[in-house]
């Protein structure tokens, strides 16, 4: 005779699935950091106003349970020329850092999200 006992790996299941449903926050925000320094490594530096005024958020109104949004900008008091910088002007080409940073980041932010994940899963 066989037989075969499916509640043990319901709960294993059951807690796997709790710990993907709470690991969206740190996973997300390690993909954001990927592409936060890929943007300061990008803003043209003159006077470093701009740069100093980079940041990244967690945005509570595009999340919810399972799902983590972060925003990467820039502060428009800090620096109102950033998007003169990321678009350019008639006069001045456009210098995108903003932009950009998904293109040259996105695959690292997309691996450091998968180790995270990894690491939240075997903890």
């Amino acid at each position: 005779m066989f037989s075969f006992d499916a509640s043990k790996l319901k709960k294993g299941l059951e807690a796997k699935a709790i710990k993907v449903q709470n690991s969206a926050r740190p996973v997300a925000q390690a993909g954001t950091q990927v592409l936060y320094d890929q943007v300061k490594v990008n803003v043209p530096v003159k006077s470093g106003k701009l740069k100093s005024a980079i940041y990244q958020v967690f945005s509570r109104d595009s999340s919810w349970e399972g799902r983590a949004t972060y925003h990467i900008s820039w502060n428009k008091k800090k620096a109102p020329h950033g998007h003169l910088i990321e678009g350019g002007t008639s006069k001045t080409p456009a210098q995108p850092f903003l932009r950009t940073a998904q293109y040259q980041a996105g695959a690292q932010a997309t691996e450091v999200m998968k180790q995270k994940l990894g690491e939240i899963l075997n903890d």
